[in-house]
């Protein structure tokens, strides 16, 4: 009896303190970041993320870009967050309406970098914060 209440204890407590840890997003908007990689966003790319939450598994907005001169802005949506560590957090990133979706978007160091990976055209992208 003791140890079926001792596991119980111990299970409520892993998850007391997984529920405690915190989503990750991007740092808190506008918030602009270096970007290099394949050909959802190719080498020497800026990206600001503006973006607000729908609910506790949506946040949508709008990231404004410049690549080779050209700046533009997409629809974008952060979706089914996962907490994957310490101010580490698991997106799927989605260009809206019709864009690639990136289903292992990392969020990590408290948003100071965002790796997009395993997207729908076969890019990858790293950004880092711009201070």
């Amino acid at each position: 009896m003791f140890k079926k209440t001792l596991a119980t204890a111990a299970l409520a407590l892993v998850l007391a303190a997984g529920a405690s840890q915190a989503v990750t997003l991007p740092l808190a908007p506008p918030t602009t970041y270096n970007c290099s990689g394949g050909s959802t966003a190719t080498g020497g790319e800026t990206s600001t993320f503006e973006i607000s939450q729908v609910n506790d598994n949506l946040w949508r907005g709008i990231e404004s870009f410049t690549q080779g001169g050209r700046n533009d802005q997409r629809k974008i949506a952060f979706a089914k967050p996962v907490v994957s560590g310490p101010g580490s957090t698991s997106w799927e990133y989605t260009i809206n309406p019709y864009g690639p979706q990136c289903k292992a978007t990392d969020v990590l160091y408290g948003g100071v970098v965002i790796r997009f990976g395993t997207c729908t055209d076969g890019s990858t992208r790293t950004c880092v914060r711009r201070y």
